[in-house]
């Protein structure tokens, strides 16, 4: 078994575990805000990477060690058998996240770190390795908690695995994928009866219809595009070729390539056609017409998937029709693209919605509590805050009999 570290939103870390266990992972726990720490087999490695849906990153865990002081933290650098990740001859970079209290600045960390590396190369290998920090094609990444160094190699790249290829029309406030993703997940959609996050994958195995799933604000179809992935099991980044882990040891030899397409074939051939509906709802007509844009470049299958453009106050049940089952839907806040007043008065509008519409479940993401104080009279099932940028925003769960 490989140690692994997946990073996400803070506050998604629950999720990201349930993901990461769906993809084959034996054991997947929290360690630090946006850190999943997760035991599974080295072919993770490729899962992970191209369909784990709420990870932001991959890396794979080397060791860690004090890190107290400087002099302490490039010690325990030293201590990481980097030579059996990556050879002597490729350039690295540094990457430091801390948490806690240290006494020394990020910056200083990173320095640290590197001469530790270097000093540990130059033992084993007898050679100084090249430090480059805008290009380099292995990251060593260290989260610090404390006193306490967790020392991690970049399996992902630069690109983050939340950088979608789809994504082809613009957004003036785009929706993160993972994010999107994480809302589908709480939603439990497509439906197979149960509440909750757990068995979204499962739930579409064998089931022929898991209900619509409804985004009366779709914007630029992220939720869409994410919760039609999830639905058919489709691995969100398969296209994908560029990876940091063709750089490291393990995976640089021919039989690792032909065991990396083996398992980019077998995602492929997973893929699911019993999935539930998709309706999206957009006003403006130049975002919905990018909308239909990223659909198109996410292969969304027009026969499962309706798009109506107009004013979502408007849209009856009749409209939407007999088989709603989840309403997911990610309303302007009011801190860039509207006013407060405007976003206050679509709170409200969706709140009366909402009652008269009657899903199953509705996960709204919203950047503070304005949203549950327009509505007293229903209780949240559930509230998560999530670390969205500089914003602690706020995913909010309703449930209907």
């Amino acid at each position: 078994m490989v140690t692994f570290v997946l990073t996400t939103l803070p506050g998604l870390e629950a999720i990201c575990a349930a993901d990461a266990v769906d993809l084959g992972a034996r054991q997947a726990v929290r360690l630090a805000p946006g850190y999943v720490r997760v035991e599974a087999d080295a072919a993770f490695t490729w899962r992970a990477n191209h369909a784990h849906p709420t990870a932001m990153r991959v890396l794979r865990f080397v060791g860690e060690g004090v890190a107290d002081s400087l002099a302490t933290l490039t010690r325990s650098a030293a201590d990481v058998a980097w030579e059996n990740h990556f050879d002597v001859t490729t350039a690295f970079a540094a990457a430091v996240t801390r948490l806690g209290e240290q006494p020394y600045r990020t910056l200083e960390a990173a320095a640290a770190i590197g001469m530790g590396v270097s000093a540990r190369f130059h033992q084993a290998a007898g050679a100084w390795p090249r430090v480059d920090l805008k290009a380099s094609p292995i990251v060593v990444r260290v989260l610090i908690v404390d006193e306490v160094a967790h020392f991690l190699v970049d399996l992902t790249g630069r690109r983050g695995l939340d950088k979608r290829a789809w994504r082809v029309a613009d957004h003036p406030a785009p929706l993160a994928s993972i994010l999107a993703s994480a809302m589908v997940r709480q939603a439990a959609w497509p439906n197979n009866g149960r509440a909750g996050v757990d068995g979204v994958r499962g739930a579409t195995i064998g089931t022929s219809s898991g209900g619509l799933l409804l985004d009366p604000l779709c914007g630029s179809a992220t939720i869409l595009i994410e919760a039609d992935h999830r639905a058919r099991q489709r691995a969100v980044n398969l296209g994908r070729r560029e990876f940091a882990f063709t750089h490291h040891l393990a995976h640089a030899s021919e039989q690792a390539m032909d065991a990396w397409q083996a398992a980019r074939d077998r995602l492929a051939c997973n893929t699911s056609d019993r999935a539930g509906a998709l309706m999206g709802n957009e006003r403006d007509p130049a975002r919905h017409a990018g909308a239909l844009r990223n659909a198109a470049a996410a292969h969304l299958d027009p026969r499962r998937t309706a798009w109506r453009c107009g004013d979502f106050a408007t849209l009856t049940r009749t409209d939407i029709g007999s088989d709603l089952d989840a309403v997911v839907t990610n309303p302007p806040w009011g801190h860039r693209m509207t006013s407060k007043k405007v976003s206050n008065r679509i709170f409200l509008q969706l709140q009366q919605q909402l009652d008269r519409w009657q899903p199953r479940r509705a996960v709204i993401l919203v950047g503070d509590e304005r949203f549950e104080n327009l509505a007293p009279h229903r209780e949240p099932t559930e509230v998560n805050v999530v670390r969205y940028g500089t914003t602690a925003c706020r995913l909010v769960t309703y449930e209907w009999p």
